[in-house]
């Protein structure tokens, strides 16, 4: 167990290698928090603090967090919190480059998306299998969106809504996870939690 830090924490990923463990923190400024895996000899884990880095992006808060396939980034929503409000600054999207040798996020982003359109309180994100693109729950609007994603850059590439309402019966989408195979996309709903 990880005693609590500052205000709330949200989003939680594993590394691809289960090597390392990230989430996100609420607060102003919001963080992410970055652990290295250790395992003993009775492969017992323990997790040791790499990095607690400030995002200044205040009122949006760091959201839904998950490393890329290779491992070399990392990609955050974030968001206002719990709100339909119309409002341009209700949502974007960071690319973090990721030293996994060391350890180590960079702070500078390779790349920032604030789409108003498209994004509107993005609560999670979860990679495709191959890597190719990540899929956003949006809460502000009722949608799914899907972001092509450069491996080799960190840059995003265009950005479509996925699914909408009335077909996809979302209600606050929150938290999403697409299945090993790519067959299936999961997301709870937080609004009728479903």
């Amino acid at each position: 167990e990880i005693p609590k830090v500052g205000w709330w924490n949200h989003g939680v990923r594993f590394s691809r290698e289960m090597d390392y463990l990230v989430y996100t923190l609420f607060g102003n400024p919001g963080k992410i928090m970055l652990f290295r895996i250790l395992k003993n000899e009775e492969n017992e884990i323990s997790l040791n603090l790499c990095q607690e880095m400030d995002v200044e992006l205040f009122p949006l808060q760091p959201k839904g967090i998950d490393f890329s396939i290779d491992d070399r980034f990392i990609v955050v929503c974030h968001a206002i919190n719990n709100s339909k409000t119309k409002n341009p600054l209700s949502g974007a999207i960071t690319v973090y480059p990721f030293d996994k040798i060391n350890g180590k996020i960079d702070p500078t982003p390779v790349f920032f998306l604030k789409d108003p359109q498209l994004l509107s309180v993005p609560e999670d994100l979860s990679f495709y299998p191959d890597g190719s693109c990540f899929m956003v729950t949006n809460h502000g609007n009722d949608t799914i969106t899907i972001h092509d994603f450069d491996q080799e850059t960190g840059n995003i590439l265009g950005s479509e809504v996925l699914l909408k309402n009335p077909k996809a019966k979302l209600s606050f989408p929150h938290g999403l996870s697409v299945s090993p195979d790519g067959k299936y996309l999961a997301v709870t709903n937080y609004g009728d939690d479903t």
